[in-house]
């Protein structure tokens, strides 16, 4: 994995979110628009674009590659949860805003961005290592991620039942999962179908950053030093700290660079996403995920160039 290489899929990224940007800023994209496109990459081109990398002939991943990662997932979220309660308190004192300090560290956008990263950088395999990180996120942010956001609003609360983990992402994994453990091969049309549309997810999810990011004031974004402070943190001292220590942990390269692209991601949407449902007041949050989407076109790839 270069870091040029890694640099160019961030400076595309980059791009696509400006296209996203001006066409909303033009009125192409609207509010509407947006949403409906947002529930089409969630709910069809992702989960896509998950299942087809599964079908992928010669992808050079085991059976046991696949348990590793696993071990590697665990313990990453492991580290992470760990962090994300030492420095939500350094950062977010011990008011209502600790909560959003400590989920988007946890919580990385590994979907959105994460997704047409790791599959531009590192194909199919990489893919299907993120299937795998990507359960855990789920699994963890459904249970622990609802917890924390909505801890001490009791008509808020989440009841936490086996439907809880019945969503489009979990239940496109396994099927994922389950295709490449039992060498599954799908009929020729559907597969071309499937394939189609993951391509497109790529281009769909950065219009709707892109379209985000035009609906904020930007002027106001770095007026909080804390939160500059701790996306600066979040994204360059955390992911090399760590991807140093994975380095000597992690013996195969293409393992070790799907989990240091995932750690090195911006802040998530989901949270956000949940915050608003519970009539949160998160607009630090929001901001977060902005600051940290607009540094990632840069700190990725220098988390690259001092790991690699």
């Amino acid at each position: 994995m270069g870091t040029a290489m890694i640099f160019q899929q961030m400076l595309v990224i980059f791009l696509l979110i400006l296209i996203g940007y001006w066409a909303c800023r033009k009125e192409l994209l609207t509010e509407s628009v947006t949403r409906a496109i947002s529930a089409l990459v969630v709910n069809v081109t992702n989960p896509a674009l998950l299942i087809s990398s599964a079908m992928e002939q010669d992808v050079g991943v085991t059976h046991r590659d696949i348990l590793e990662m696993a071990l590697v997932s665990a313990g990453v979220y492991a580290v992470l949860l760990i962090l994300g309660e030492l420095l939500s308190r350094f950062f977010g004192g011990r008011g209502e805003e600790r909560k959003f300090y400590y989920v988007m560290l946890v919580y990385a956008n590994v979907g959105f961005i994460g997704i047409p990263v790791v599959s531009a950088v590192l194909g199919p395999e990489g893919l299907l290592y993120l299937v795998i990180f990507n359960l855990f996120f789920n699994f963890l942010f459904y249970t622990h991620g609802l917890h924390v956001l909505t801890a001490g609003k009791d008509s808020g609360k989440e009841k936490i039942t086996w439907r809880t983990f019945v969503n489009v992402g979990t239940v496109s994994g396994v099927i994922a999962l389950l295709l490449f453990w039992f060498e599954v091969s799908l009929p020729e049309v559907l597969s071309s179908t499937l394939s189609y549309a993951g391509g497109a997810t790529t281009f769909l999810s950065m219009l709707v950053l892109g379209a985000s990011l035009s609906r904020m004031r930007l002027r106001s974004l770095f007026s909080n030093i804390r939160l500059d402070f701790f996306c600066l943190a979040k994204m360059l001292a955390l992911p090399v700290l760590l991807g140093l220590v994975l380095r000597e942990l992690v013996p195969d390269e293409k393992m070790f660079c799907t989990a240091l692209l995932l750690i090195a991601m911006p802040a998530g949407n989901l949270p956000l996403m949940t915050a608003q449902e519970h009539h949160l007041k998160a607009d630090t949050l929001a901001r977060g995920i902005v600051i940290t989407t607009l540094l990632s076109i840069v700190t990725v790839s220098l988390t690259a160039a001092a790991v690699l």
